[in-house]
Parts: structure tokens; sequence; C-alpha cells
């Protein structure tokens, strides 16, 4: 998903820079993390932590983090003979 000033395109550049200087830790910060397209691109390679103001992206972003499988729905297309 993407919107207004979203971080999408500077993934690499972020990814490089955290290479170039050799940035060591296990924590990544996403402050105003909006989506989480940052959190979600580090998130096998770090314990993360992801900041926004809006509740709604509160909620996506924990969605998004936590989990790491997409859901099947398996009940949802049993009840309505979808399998």
């Amino acid at each position: 998903m993407r919107y207004l000033g979203s971080k999408i395109k500077l993934l690499n550049f972020i990814q490089r820079t955290i290479e170039k200087y050799n940035i060591q830790g296990h924590v990544f910060c996403d402050l105003f993390a909006g989506t989480s397209c940052v959190a979600d691109f580090f998130k096998d390679r770090y314990d993360v932590i992801a900041n926004d103001f809006m509740y709604y992206l509160y909620c996506f972003s924990k969605a998004k983090l936590n989990f790491h499988d997409v859901p099947l729905f398996k009940t949802f297309q049993e009840k309505y003979n979808l399998t």
C-alpha cells in the first residue's frame, strides 16, 4: 500500500547506509511508520519498533509486523464452500 510520503523508494538507500557505516544493533526503530514499509523490510533482521500517530496505522502495522505468513482463511473458505 502506498501513500503520499511513502518511504518504500528509500529502502535500498537505508540498507546501503547501514552497511556503509557498519551500523550495529539488534533493534530497528521506524518512527512515523505509516504503513510500516520500512519496519516490514527490516523485521526479519532486527527487533522492530514502529510508531505512528494515527490509530488505524497502529492497527495496520501491528498486523503487518506480527504475522509473517499470509492468512489462509481456512474457516472462512470451509464455511462458504470455497475450498
